[in-house]
């Protein structure tokens, strides 16, 4: 059974930094691409030079976890488990395995290798027959001569959520920092090797690199944000992504916890160059649209924005094969088999789970439902499965991630979410909670976005939108009338809306606070109305429950006249004499078939007037006359 590892490696050590401290949440570094560059080695030119090592029945053991060898029990039962054995929408299988070769602590060599870059990773080509799942093991040679003890990384069997790959299969990459040297350990058997090369990444160097951390954030309306260094601050090269659209989901349902695997003698200044080469890795030995993680924070309490498209949003990562659909992946920096995380760094992850949760109205505790599965996991089939909301990465898939010391403290470290969580008092929350929630609008969406013009915005996966307005409370619109007060102009244009959006046998409107009303008929046809001609349509017309039914055409000015079209019939405001009046029906018709403002009937004079054997409508140049009996409409 194959298995999923969890994104990046390093060598470890077990002492961890303190806090940072003396770096405040304004010191943002400027925005700037830092270029990375990847080298590679071809394993066969080292492996002359290969030594043979004896056997390690403990690098044996934590070798079969990472494959899924061992298998440990589920953390949870399916809850309405599909019958279906089918490749997950996230992640693909490889090909079916061919005879293993001895796994990884019994037979093996190890190679020293030339240092070039700060990361180092194996590939090899996806159409070699495979063995069993490939497991190898690094370790590095600090400048005092102290070695690291042996990390084992596997194929991480993924594919970006698009597909998209380089045509090669790789393991999880490892940080080497500094090293001197790094020894590859390997199965002498597997013929996979003699295909196999070693990818170094060297992230680059930038002044932005300095370090900055958020102060602690209060529980306010809505959880605080934590500063977030945002791609273009830690010198993502976003050319690497070669125009790859982001996936979007419907909500976050959960959140899986990772770590690195990486070093942790890293110093803080070291984190946005292990996050550049995380991505440089991802992308181009990986072939991956992005970075895999939707964060990834560090001892230090940094935190730094993963997976392009926008934080606040259910943009679909590539960290927990089959389980990367509506859930949001955050990777701590570190090897947490050996070392215990520092309170700095259980702190930020706490925050931004925190705050990325209560944007979706989730309270971090208990469990949720899982929409998953791969055929290379511990969930096997696809389907639906009851989990914790927050879950370490070994609870999905074959993997020591995040580390066993970060592992025991995810009952505490979804204890403290749950204390920074607040979102009951946010009148967003309310409206949206008190109109129906989740059964009726769909879970939430994007979520709470301050978006400019004195308001936040929360959209449900369903399509409302609501709004909080400077006067008028939170207001909600569908995206049809939305995205057309966007595209007019927005605030600046139409000013607030004063209702929600509300629906008529005909179609749906919102009143906006500048004299305009916003227009959708159930045909589709969307548009506004305002000033006279609007004030006609509703006062005089009974809006769209009267004979004109809902504007059909945008207003217009001919001959002097503010003219607008409707489903019923047409409106008219006279710049000249203020006055307002409409045709309807056939004799609206009849009309415009004859040249309307222009053509041979003239300017309406009068509204339509009913008389005893029909209506009728003075023009400057005759009487438009309707007879109910024959139907016949005349002119003259």
């Amino acid at each position: 059974m194959a298995r999923s590892t969890c994104g990046l490696l390093v060598a470890s050590t077990v002492t961890l930094a303190p806090a940072l401290g003396g770096a405040g949440a304004d010191a943002a570094p400027s925005p700037h691409p830092v270029k990375t560059a990847v080298s590679s080695t071809d394993l066969s030119v080292l492996r002359p030079h290969a030594r043979a090592a004896a056997p390690d029945a403990e690098l044996r053991a934590r070798a079969a976890q990472v494959t899924g060898s061992a298998t440990p029990a589920k953390s949870a039962a399916p809850a309405a488990a599909s019958p279906s054995a089918a490749a997950p929408r996230t992640a693909a299988r490889a090909a079916a395995p061919a005879a293993p070769a001895a796994p990884l602590g019994t037979a093996d060599q190890t190679v020293d290798i030339p240092v070039h870059g700060k990361l180092v990773g194996l590939s090899w080509p996806a159409d070699v027959a495979p063995g069993s799942v490939l497991a190898v093991a690094w370790r590095t040679q600090q400048k005092d001569g102290t070695w690291s003890s042996w990390t084992p990384v596997a194929d991480t069997m993924m594919v970006d959520s698009g597909g998209r790959t380089s045509g090669r299969h790789a393991t999880d990459p490892m940080w080497i920092g500094d090293a001197t040297t790094v020894q590859l350990r390997f199965p002498a058997g597997d013929a996979r090797l003699a295909h196999a090369r070693i990818d170094e990444i060297d992230p680059g160097a930038s002044p932005a690199d300095a370090p900055s951390v958020a102060p602690a954030g209060s529980a306010v309306a809505l959880t605080s944000k934590p500063v977030i260094r945002t791609r273009a601050q830690w010198g993502a090269d976003e050319s690497l992504r070669n125009g790859c659209i982001p996936t979007v989901g419907r909500t976050v349902n959960g959140v899986v916890v990772h770590h690195d695997a990486g070093s942790n003698n890293y110093t803080a200044a070291d984190s946005a160059a292990i996050v550049r080469s995380i991505y440089a890795y991802h992308t181009k030995v990986q072939g991956w649209c992005d970075i895999g993680y939707n964060v990834i924070v560090d001892k230090y309490g940094q935190a730094f924005e993963g997976r392009y498209g926008g934080l606040n949003v259910a943009v679909q990562g590539a960290h927990a094969l089959g389980f990367n659909e509506d859930s949001f992946g955050v990777s701590m920096l570190g090897n947490y088999m050996t070392a215990t995380p520092t309170a700095a760094g259980m702190d930020i992850l706490a925050r931004v789970i925190a705050w990325r949760l209560s944007g979706v109205y989730r309270n971090g505790t208990g469990t949720t439902q899982w929409h998953g599965g791969a055929a290379t996991t511990r969930y096997p089939n696809v389907g639906t499965y009851t989990l914790p909301m927050i879950i370490g990465h070994r609870d999905v898939n074959f993997t020591e991630c995040p580390g066993t010391n970060l592992y025991a403290l995810l009952p505490s470290l979804r204890t403290r979410v749950s204390q920074l969580i607040s979102y009951t008092s946010s009148p967003l929350y309310s409206r949206y909670a008190s109109t129906g929630g989740a059964p009726k609008w769909g879970p939430v969406w994007m979520a709470e976005t301050a978006v400019g013009a004195g308001m936040n915005e929360t959209v449900a996966s369903g399509g409302a939108r609501f709004y909080t307005t400077p006067r008028f409370g939170v207001r909600w619109m569908g995206p049809g009338l939305d995205g057309m007060w966007r595209q007019l102009g927005w605030t600046n244009w139409g000013g607030y809306p004063w209702t929600d959006e509300l629906a008529t046998p005909a179609g749906w409107y919102v009143e906006l606070d500048r004299g305009k009303t916003l227009t959708m008929s159930r045909t589709g046809i969307g548009t506004w109305t305002e000033g006279a001609v609007r004030s006609y349509w509703v006062s005089r017309a009974n809006g769209s429950y009267g004979v004109l039914g809902m504007p059909a055409e945008r207003m217009s000015l001919v001959a002097g006249f503010w003219q607008q079209h409707f489903q019923g019939g047409t409106v008219y405001y006279n710049t000249a004499t203020g006055q307002t009046v409409h045709t309807e029906g056939g004799m609206d018709y009849f009309y415009r078939q004859r040249g309307f403002l222009t053509g041979s009937m003239g300017t309406p004079k009068g509204d339509v007037v009913k008389t005893t054997y029909g209506a009728q409508q003075s023009f400057t140049k005759g009487v438009l006359r309707w007879n109910r009996v024959t139907g016949a409409i005349t002119f003259g």
